[in-house]
């Protein structure tokens, strides 16, 4: 996984537990799906425990409509792409896709980063939706319908109506604000402690 969060106890804890327990797979196993739903909960506040950076405007005036409003949810595949791998002795709960560490992490100028180049991978031009007064110095909004031909033909007439356009031969991206996805280590050590707690008292219960 790119970005992930181990968790697993010390030698003498886990020798502790599992000696009232026995297995410990689905002690781990329970730890991870309540990881999980924090991380979806996450999602939801746009940052339970860091507050996450708000949507640039020229990133919501290319939303689709119809669209989330909310950051990072344009599709739901970074949030659905974090998964658990539980075993014996710990749990680790991440993503695979790159983009989920870029933004965990935060890439670019607003981690004392630098700028990247982007460039057209078809045609001779970048045409994207901005917000009003959004457009790069030096260039003039124009009309959706001009960019027919310039790959712009999977967006919905709907989408384009209406909605000012920039059109560039290239274009630098500052990057993305650090907004931590996983729970920081002491909120993964509170959700263990308390599944835990949950098996040992169901142990004494049986």
């Amino acid at each position: 996984m790119t970005v992930v969060v181990n968790v697993q106890w010390s030698q003498l804890d886990l020798f502790r537990l599992k000696k009232t327990l026995g297995n410990m797979r689905p002690v781990f196993a329970g730890i991870g799906t309540e990881v999980l739903k924090a991380v979806g909960q996450n999602f939801d506040v746009q940052g339970a425990w860091s507050r996450w950076a708000p949507l640039r405007p020229n990133t919501i005036a290319g939303r689709r409509q119809g669209g989330s409003s909310k950051a990072l949810q344009t599709s739901g595949k970074l949030r659905a792409s974090f998964r658990m791998e539980a075993g014996t002795s710990q749990v680790s709960i991440g993503s695979p896709l790159k983009t989920a560490m870029w933004h965990h992490e935060g890439r670019g100028v607003a981690v004392g980063g630098q700028k990247w180049k982007i460039v057209p991978k078809h045609g001779k031009a970048l045409a994207f939706p901005v917000a009003q007064g959004g457009v790069p110095a030096g260039r003039a909004a124009v009309t959706a319908g001009a960019f027919k031909s310039y790959g712009y033909k999977k967006r919905s007439k709907a989408f384009l109506a209406g909605v000012p356009m920039a059109v560039v031969r290239s274009v630098m991206h500052p990057g993305y604000p650090s907004r931590p996805l996983l729970p920081p280590e002491w909120k993964a050590a509170e959700i263990a402690t308390s599944v835990a707690q949950k098996f040992l008292e169901m142990a004494k219960g049986a």
